[in-house]
């Protein structure tokens, strides 16, 4: 992973690249029929890159958290502890203006992050480890005068695959929540050298199937993600 980044950040240093920060507000939340079983709250922090020389199109970001856990136990006893994030995502693509005010691009990203979940008197605590990738479709609608320029952008995230997650739990297969709805809104301001952005982001993984797991089966509930993210970058 550290040879990835390398020969990822450094092609982008010497063709020229906006360094940015993301902190986000996010919400994990996991339902199985109908009820749900837990929500995660609190604040990840992200540092990311990204290169933009039309048509080509990369960029990348490394992320960390913690987030507040109310949930309980498989019995049913409440439950109340931290879980700690740590993530990556890549993306990359081409780009292309229609018109002055329209871009459209079309991207490959991927995911990957740990979901570690804090123990408590009551309960054990254990990691997951999460990937997914997508082919997104963007567009952007823009205006501006001399260098200050406004703008909105979209995304709809086509799962390529469903979802893989392990647990770091003696035994546990490999679990795979199904492809399910993914997207991403927002508005920025250049201006001044200075990019501002704030998106709001969505993603749902559905139910996967049961697997065999000790002397019973075991599933990923349906698991929904939302982000609020403020970005606030700097191109040099």
């Amino acid at each position: 992973m550290r040879r990835f980044l390398i020969l990822f950040i450094l092609p982008c240093i010497s063709l020229g690249v906006e360094l940015y920060l993301s902190p986000r507000y996010v919400t994990w939340e996991e339902f199985y029929r109908g009820e749900r079983l837990l929500k995660e709250k609190g604040w990840v922090v992200g540092v990311g890159l990204r290169h933009e020389a039309k048509p080509l199109v990369v960029g990348g970001e490394l992320y960390a958290g913690t987030l507040d856990y109310d949930g309980r136990t498989q019995t049913g006893v409440p439950v109340e502890t931290d879980t700690d994030y740590r993530g990556l995502s890549l993306y990359v693509g081409v780009a292309r203006d229609f018109a002055r005010w329209l871009e459209g691009a079309l991207l490959y990203s991927l995911e990957a992050w740990e979901r570690d979940i804090n123990s408590t008197s009551l309960a054990t605590g254990y990691v997951e480890r999460w990937f997914y990738h997508t082919l997104d479709l963007r567009l952007k609608l823009s205006a501006g005068v001399g260098d200050h320029r406004a703008y909105l952008f979209g995304a709809y995230r086509f799962m390529i695959e469903d979802a893989r997650m392990q647990a770091d739990i003696a035994g546990m297969p490999l679990l795979r929540p199904k492809r399910g709805p993914a997207y991403e809104v927002g508005a920025g301001l250049s201006a001044n050298k200075l990019v501002v952005e704030a998106l709001f982001s969505y993603i749902r993984f559905n139910e996967s199937e049961e697997e065999p797991f000790g002397s019973g089966v075991v599933l990923q509930p349906e698991s929904v993600r939302k982000s609020y993210t403020v970005r606030v970058g700097y191109p040099f």
